[in-house]
């Protein structure tokens, strides 16, 4: 029978001699076969099922559909048929409710109008069961309700319970009964008339018009001895002042704003002649001062805390002009109340004053130094130490031959470079190329510590001869040397055989040209 896996071909034959081309394809439609069913390695426990294409089998990977029923045998076995389309649910977790048998459904929903529930006790049910006029009827019970009279007569209609003398009131649907105190008729809310009613401790009451208010005992909150002094007739002692009533004789008073006292006899403890000073009109002679206002002219006083006392007219015995500067002290002000003083201009400090062209008698010293001299140029004064000088100061031209610290003006250089001394000059730091100060010279060039090479900018006579040296800072002298190679025009290279290295580094270094 044929099948979709390997199917015989007879090939080769029963005794006959086997090709091995033959074989090789019987092999290959055997392995074709085998290639349709699926791998055993990791597909354990999975259901082998048809793949949708119809040429393979295949595992379950996922929802297992079945074409047919699907069928169990043995003890608990479950069959489940479908003949139609129907989807069936089943839960994750718990029991499935069987039709004929006895389980407990916990959460769950009847419609009461698609399903219809019988035989259920009481006992079963909350709320089973209503009351009617006192009696607990349950459900499929029966009760027997009492009409009610339709109208209630005055003095007639009974009631089934309560006491006498009380009031009937309707408390929520039922009838509620209020005690009954006292006697007469029964009060509204709206000026109701009471006679000789006992209160008792209301929470608030209005006695515009009440009377027989006991004052000792029928008010609270009063301070001490109020109450007392209530009850005291008025004029009497210890009982209150009226409205311009006689204050009697008062062990203490606070009279803020109290009148018609009379200074002369209502006031005691005072001292000599102040009643009669209080008399006295302010601003009379004999009346006290009041604040902010005229002393008049006192014959004396101290005047250690006063202010505001105008200078013009409040001090006498000044002189001239002084009342002006104290006033307004300016220089101005000043000068005008000085009877003495020379020249004019603002008033001169000791720090940092100003003066425009001031004229001096006598020796003038500056910085202790004694200045008699003429003084020549502009500009600030120059001492000893260290000057700078602006412009274009001038100083005596020394003669060529003078080796001096002279000062050495641009005639005694400008005489020398005639002369053909000096051709060129540099001076720099040791350790690098940087020049200092310089005349006729390009760059310098550095080899290693202590050895340098020299360029001018215009080149020097054939007969030009080199003075090199260096200052050295260690021992603070002044080494002298040659240079170690002949010059030519433009260069010349020298090395100090005295210092090397870093403090050959550290000197400063200069070098000079001549030419007779």
């Amino acid at each position: 029978m044929a099948n979709p896996y390997f199917n015989a071909t007879g090939n080769p034959g029963t005794r006959a001699p086997g090709s091995s081309s033959v074989m090789r394809t019987q092999f290959s439609d055997v392995a074709a076969g085998f290639d349709k069913l699926p791998a055993l390695t990791g597909n354990g426990a999975k259901a082998v099922v048809v793949n949708a294409g119809g040429t393979a089998l295949g595992v379950t990977t996922g929802t297992l559909v079945l074409a047919v029923a699907f069928a169990t045998a043995g003890a608990g076995a479950i069959t489940l048929t479908s003949t139609a389309a129907t989807n069936v649910t089943l839960p994750t977790t718990g029991t499935l409710a069987t039709l004929a048998g006895a389980e407990t459904l916990t959460n769950k929903t009847i419609s009461g109008a698609a399903n219809t529930l019988s035989n259920i006790a009481n006992a079963a049910l909350v709320n089973s069961s209503i009351t009617i006029n006192g009696s607990v009827v349950s459900l499929g019970g029966s009760a027997t309700v009492t009409a009610v009279a339709s109208s209630v007569t005055v003095g007639t209609t009974t009631i089934g319970g309560g006491a006498t003398t009380r009031v009937l009131y309707d408390n929520a649907g039922t009838l509620g009964e209020y005690s009954v105190s006292g006697s007469g008729s029964v009060a509204m809310t709206t000026s109701p008339a009471f006679t000789t009613p006992n209160l008792g401790t209301p929470s608030a009451a209005t006695l515009t018009n009440a009377t027989g208010l006991p004052v000792a005992t029928g008010i609270s909150g009063l301070g001490t001895g109020v109450s007392a002094a209530l009850g005291v007739a008025v004029g009497s002692a210890g009982a209150f002042v009226a409205f311009n009533g006689a204050g009697g004789t008062p062990t203490s008073l606070t009279l803020t704003n109290a009148t018609g006292l009379p200074v002369a006899t209502g006031l005691s403890g005072l001292g000599a002649n102040v009643a009669t000073a209080l008399g006295v009109a302010v601003g009379s002679a004999g009346a006290f001062v009041t604040f902010n206002g005229a002393l008049g002219t006192p014959s004396s006083g101290t005047l250690t805390n006063a202010t505001g006392l105008p200078v013009s007219t409040g001090v006498s015995g000044l002189g001239t002009n002084v009342a002006t500067f104290l006033a307004a002290p300016s220089s101005a002000n000043l000068a005008a109340a000085i009877t003495d003083e020379t020249g004019s201009g603002a008033l001169v400090f000791g720090t940092s004053p100003t003066l425009t062209t001031p004229t001096v008698s006598g020796a003038l010293t500056y910085g202790g130094v004694a200045l008699s001299a003429a003084v020549t140029g502009t500009g600030a004064m120059v001492l000893a130490a260290s000057p700078a000088l602006t412009g274009s100061p001038t100083a005596p031209t020394q003669t060529a031959s003078d080796n001096s610290t002279k000062i050495a003006t641009t005639a005694y250089a400008d005489a020398l470079a005639t002369n053909g001394k000096i051709r060129a000059r540099v001076t720099w730091t040791g350790g690098g190329t940087t020049i200092t100060d310089s005349s006729n010279v390009a760059s310098i060039t550095r080899h290693s510590a202590g050895d340098y090479t020299v360029t001018v900018t215009s080149a020097l006579p054939a007969n030009a001869q080199w003075l090199y040296g260096m200052n050295d800072p260690t021992n603070q002298v002044i080494i002298m040397f040659s240079g170690q190679a002949a010059p030519t025009t433009t260069t010349a290279r020298f090395v100090s055989a005295t210092l090397a290295g870093a403090g050959a580094d550290a000197a400063t270094y200069w070098a000079v040209a001549i030419a007779a």
